[in-house]
């Protein structure tokens, strides 16, 4: 039997710089271990060196990356029904005063076919005839607050019949037992306008003070307009999501379009009846250029800005510009021609 033989090649170097190796070589014609070839096989190539495997490695970097990023994500989905309940509770905050006092409680009929709770409060000098309003309070005003406080703004000289109604959900005293939304109180809303034109015949004044603001020119702007006499605001905010942006500092924005939107500014850009903004120049919630993009965007063409000094909440600042609502809302009549 034949033995494989090894062949050294000393002091040589291979192609990539290294030293050969001692490669065994067989006979002409047969294979290791001394099995003859086939006739016509090709020969054996002689293996000089040895590839290493090849590794897919990934560099930090690109792990770092797509960890932070499914974490972000994660955190972001995880996020959406806490940031929800935050904002619902602090925009819809709710009030369960229940007192009607010397008003009127009653129920009116929702477009759907349910029944609402209302209140009218009777102000002013006393009158067989007196002109309906409808008030709106805050987000944590009902109706009995609204109807006993909010009027007490208008002229009293005149003689008043404030209708009011809760803000819906169960948070609200008097509230329709729903989920709050922008959508269904601008139906109540126009509901309750609807029967204030059944009970009266007038058109009606319509007043909304900070939430109850936004839901005021909502209602101002979808409603009959020939239902509508004016419209009264104070302290209204442009937008709910950009307020929102700005009492949490933008920490919000990556949740902006889950907010609910309350578009103020929009509403009064259809709003074509004669318009008052209050505004209070030392508001602590809602700035005061909001206030103002309302009053601009407002697309009525008997308007008026009226500021004061006071706190966001500050009704009685206002009541020195009481006659503003009459010379507003009672345009002057047309001087009869000269046959």
């Amino acid at each position: 039997m034949w033995q494989p033989a090894s062949q050294p090649y000393p002091n040589r170097l291979d192609r990539h710089g290294g030293m050969w190796q001692p490669v065994p070589v067989y006979p002409p014609g047969r294979q290791p271990h001394g099995v003859p070839m086939p006739r016509g096989a090709p020969m054996l190539p002689p293996v000089y060196q040895q590839k290493p495997p090849v590794y897919i490695r990934a560099s930090a970097p690109v792990c770092c990356g797509i960890c932070c990023s499914l974490c972000l994500i994660i955190s972001y989905v995880a996020l959406i029904p806490i940031v929800e309940w935050v904002s619902f509770a602090l925009l819809y905050f709710g009030d369960s005063y229940h007192d009607p006092r010397e008003c009127t409680e009653f129920t009116f009929n929702a477009f759907d076919g349910g029944v609402l709770n209302g209140i009218s409060c009777n102000f002013g000098v006393e009158s067989n005839n007196r002109r309906p309003v409808i008030v709106f309070g805050g987000n944590a005003m009902d109706m009995y607050d609204t109807a006993q406080h909010m009027p007490k703004m208008l002229p009293q000289g005149e003689s008043w019949q404030a209708f009011s109604m809760s803000m819906p959900g169960r948070q609200y005293a008097g509230g329709r037992d729903v989920q709050t939304s922008p959508e269904e109180a601008i139906r109540e809303a126009n509901a309750l306008l609807e029967y204030v034109w059944t009970q009266t015949g007038q058109k009606a004044v319509i007043f909304g003070w900070s939430l109850g603001s936004s839901l005021a020119t909502g209602l101002a702007a979808t409603a009959t307009q020939e239902h509508v006499r004016c419209l009264l605001v104070g302290n209204p905010f442009s937008s709910f999501r950009e307020l929102a942006l700005r009492l949490t500092a933008y920490l919000a924005a990556p949740w902006y379009y889950m907010l609910p939107e309350w578009p103020t500014a929009d509403w009064a850009a259809q709003v074509t009846a004669p318009t008052i903004v209050f505004s209070s120049l030392d508001d602590s919630l809602i700035p005061v250029w909001m206030h103002t993009q309302v009053f601009e965007r407002s697309a009525a063409t008997r308007k008026m800005l009226v500021e004061r000094h006071a706190p966001h909440m500050g009704f009685r600042a206002f009541i020195d510009a009481a006659d503003s609502v009459l010379e507003i809302c009672d345009p002057p009549a047309r001087p009869i021609p000269n046959p």
